[in-house]
């Protein structure tokens, strides 16, 4: 695919982070997903940024009559005190507006979302969240947003709790015995003296996938882990902590987080 017929695909992962596609917009680019990294890296990247963005600006007031702009945009009926809609100025006119191309209507509906993203920028979705839904609640919606992304393709997958029975992290399996890992919650390690290590369990034993280091707070992802073809039934995962900067030939420590394979 040329850079310039990708253009379309860009603009429509923009819209899926913020769920104003129409049905066949959004059908076309899940299909697209599926095989694009270049999109699916995009659509994780929006998400997490829209996740982030209500907490960007100090909580602000909603100027008079904003509220009412953004619903006649996105054709949301009036609140009772808004200001009333127009009335077409014809028939014809009403019909019209109708029939626009499917392309257009999806990019109208795109800018109308960008205009709601542009008032949580400026702290009125931020005061909504500060007083109806913890940072707990954020943080759970960004982790399943980032797992549906990276799930697309996958055969198999894991939800790994932590001791408290907490969900910390997601194991995606592929195909080609690729695994993708879905973090948040795991603290952050040394990455001088320290490594987390991904293991794969099954019927016949134990052995690692890998080792990765968390850097940061928030949801994060590694991928292009490799299962091992010396275990036989895999059955599920386990991430210890372990001392230096190599994974061992067995877990050393008490797993920090673990669980079993679903379809």
């Amino acid at each position: 695919m040329t850079p310039d017929a990708h253009v379309r695909f860009e603009e429509l992962a923009a819209g899926h982070a913020l769920h104003a596609l129409e049905p066949g917009d959004e059908q076309v680019f899940l299909d697209h997903l599926a095989t694009c990294p270049d999109c699916q890296r995009a659509v994780s990247s929006h998400t997490e940024t829209l996740g982030h963005l209500a907490y960007a600006a100090e909580p602000a007031e909603l100027p008079d009559g904003i509220l009412a702009g953004i619903r006649r945009e996105i054709g949301q009926p009036a609140a009772p005190f808004a200001v009333p809609l127009a009335a077409p100025s014809s028939l014809d006119a009403a019909r019209a507006r109708r029939r626009l191309p499917t392309a257009l209507a999806s990019r109208t509906w795109i800018g109308a979302a960008a205009a709601v993203a542009l008032v949580l920028s400026m702290g009125v979705w931020n005061l909504a969240l500060h007083r109806d839904r913890s940072q707990a609640d954020l943080r759970a919606s960004q982790l399943a947003a980032a797992v549906a992304t990276l799930e697309q393709g996958a055969t198999q997958r894991a939800k790994l709790t932590d001791p408290q029975g907490r969900p910390v992290a997601y194991a995606l399996v592929r195909p080609d015995s690729s695994v993708s890992l879905v973090i948040d919650g795991l603290a952050r390690n040394d990455r001088n003296s320290s490594t987390y290590v991904l293991w794969q369990k099954g019927s016949y034993g134990v052995r690692a996938v890998g080792s990765f280091d968390v850097t940061r707070e928030g949801v994060d992802v590694v991928q292009s882990l490799l299962l091992s073809r010396d275990v036989v039934g895999l059955d599920g995962f386990a991430v210890t902590r372990e001392p230096g900067r190599r994974a061992p030939a067995a877990p050393g420590s008490n797993p920090v987080a673990a669980g079993g394979l679903s379809a």
